[in-house]
């Protein structure tokens, strides 16, 4: 163990020689305020029109459709964090046209919708302005 220390930067060790000298640090408590079943309710319900759009054709993936909601719960979560938690391209916060599927959770009103913008080649969300381009969130990562 004592090998551990010896060899860690010095910013991690602060100078002790060993591990029980190392101070301890207490970590923080993270209260989280999710309404899960919220959530899982919202997702069980998206999944019923997910399932009818692949055995329809319709889509191949879930990442070719974009999700309006109302819902607080669901906006209130990282926008990325959302999208992924459905695994879709978008959230939108306005209703759009030629809606493929809608349905209802907590008075919040969830629209399913076909995604009408370009796959990036490497989130594979579609969000790109043109093919073959990466989307602007990855355009940024990868540069």
């Amino acid at each position: 163990m004592n090998e551990l220390v010896q060899h860690a930067p010095k910013v991690i060790t602060d100078g002790a020689e060993s591990i029980f000298d190392m101070p301890k640090y207490k970590l923080p408590e993270i209260e989280l305020k999710l309404n899960e079943e919220h959530l899982l309710n919202a997702k069980s319900k998206f999944a019923e029109i997910k399932d009818k759009l692949n055995k329809e054709k319709v889509i191949k993936s879930t990442l070719e459709l974009v999700v309006y909601t109302n819902s607080e719960d669901i906006l209130a979560l990282d926008k990325t964090v959302a999208e992924d938690w459905f695994v879709v391209s978008k959230i939108v916060l306005e209703k759009q046209s030629e809606s493929l599927g809608t349905f209802e959770v907590d008075g919040k009103e969830f629209e399913v919708y076909k995604a009408n913008e370009h796959k990036c080649p490497r989130c594979w969300k579609f969000r790109s302005s043109q093919e073959d381009a990466l989307c602007s969130r990855c355009d940024e990562v990868v540069n």
